[in-house]
């Protein structure tokens, strides 16, 4: 009776909230590597050298530059499997000061062919020690993205921080 058809109304309202929401949806990684602050940030910053140590990362790099652009508003197309998908990114912070312990990386990516959530992508690089970095990948998801996506970037960022601390730790 009336319980069923409550609770029924209930479930639609749910479905509908978390599919049209992506409310607290996320994904992180982070790690420690042994090395420089500075090398960490180049490999990290610039595609083209990050695939010459990570070469199975599906990113190919901005379509000019391979450089992430360091200036907040600058928007860069990436290209991605091949160069047969891109995505748009808009710098909004790059915070990388001298003798500073932690800088920061940030940009929206959105837009695309074929089209990619809409989301925040926040980088970090902490210095613990002289010997020692920690570096966090997090992206904040705007618009729904399927568990395919989330898994894939988690695999992605997982194998980028693996192939920089074994190329800084065992290579350099």
């Amino acid at each position: 009776g009336s319980f069923e058809k409550d609770f029924k109304d209930l479930m639609e309202k749910i479905n509908t909230t978390l599919s049209e929401s992506s409310m607290n949806l996320f994904q992180y990684e982070g790690g420690v590597i042994t090395g420089k602050m500075e090398d960490i940030w180049d490999l990290i910053t610039n595609i083209s050298k990050l695939k010459k140590i990570a070469p199975l990362i599906n990113l190919d790099g901005d379509e000019d530059t391979n450089e992430l652009p360091s200036k907040p508003g600058d928007i860069s197309k990436i290209t991605y499997d091949n160069k047969k998908g891109y995505y748009l990114a808009k710098t909004l912070i790059y915070d990388k000061r001298k003798n500073w312990n932690k800088w920061v990386f940030g940009f929206e990516a959105f837009y695309g062919e074929p089209k990619i959530p809409f989301q925040k992508v926040i980088m970090t690089l902490t210095k613990i020690n002289n010997e020692e970095c920690h570096i966090s990948l997090f992206h904040d998801f705007k618009e729904c993205a399927t568990k395919e996506v989330i898994t894939n970037l988690s695999s992605q960022k997982k194998y980028i921080i693996k192939c920089i601390k074994d190329y800084l730790e065992n290579y350099k």
